[in-house]
């Protein structure tokens, strides 16, 4: 009687799995390119004292639109429902910064910032025909990196930062999540594709005084 029990679930598990097979797309490869948009948050990178006899101005680390670059892997479980992974490098452009110090010396510097999002998650397909509608979910672990550049060889600017404990490039990784939604066009063996995704950088392990950190991607790419 355990034997024919035993059996008996052995072959639903491998004709549900031979089943499922049928059906899943097995792994394919995607690249993406286009744009990104951070939210205002995400501009500060040091907010300096404020003083009557220290007049600095905030500094902003990344402002206007950036650029993305991504590359990703998706493995069908079902025709409909994926397994996906992939990392994307976010690059907002250098922003220039003017900085009135005491004695009338203006500083002048300019700065980037790198986001760079390593996710994994769940692809769902709303539809299978000539266009092919989807939206997924991942968690994301960023790594994001401030680099500061000075017009000149004035490095007073870094003194002062060092002077005041406070890191003239930061580098920091955070837990967060990505959702995205796109769509498909699936004629012939490549697949260009178009999607929206919306990306919170810092959602777990933040410091108390640390802002919530997203932005948005807009890009094109192909499947293959």
């Amino acid at each position: 009687m355990k034997h024919s029990l035993y059996l008996m679930i052995t072959l639903l598990v491998l004709s549900t799995a031979m089943a499922t097979a049928s059906d899943a797309e097995g792994l394919t490869l995607g690249i993406s390119a286009g744009v990104a948009v951070p939210d205002a948050k995400m501009t500060q990178a040091y907010d300096l004292v404020r003083r009557a006899d220290e007049p600095f101005e905030l500094y902003d680390a990344a402002t206007g639109i950036g650029l993305h670059l991504g590359v990703r892997a998706r493995l069908g479980l079902t025709e409909n429902l994926s397994l996906i992974g992939g990392a994307d490098v976010n690059r907002f452009l250098d922003e220039e910064q003017r900085i009135t110090l005491r004695d009338g010396n203006v500083l002048v510097l300019a700065s980037s910032t790198d986001l760079i999002p390593v996710y994994g998650g769940m692809q769902l397909f709303l539809g299978r025909w000539i266009i092919a509608p989807y939206i997924s979910g991942s968690i994301s672990y960023t790594y994001r990196r401030v680099t500061v550049s000075e017009v000149g060889a004035n490095t007073e600017f870094e003194d002062i930062l060092l002077d005041r404990g406070i890191e003239v490039e930061p580098t920091v990784s955070r837990f967060g999540g990505r959702l995205a939604a796109g769509m498909a066009i699936e004629l012939g063996p490549l697949h260009p594709f178009v999607e929206i995704g919306y990306t919170a950088t810092n959602m777990v392990g933040r410091t108390a005084d640390e802002p919530l950190r997203t932005f948005v991607h807009v890009s094109l790419g192909l499947t293959f």
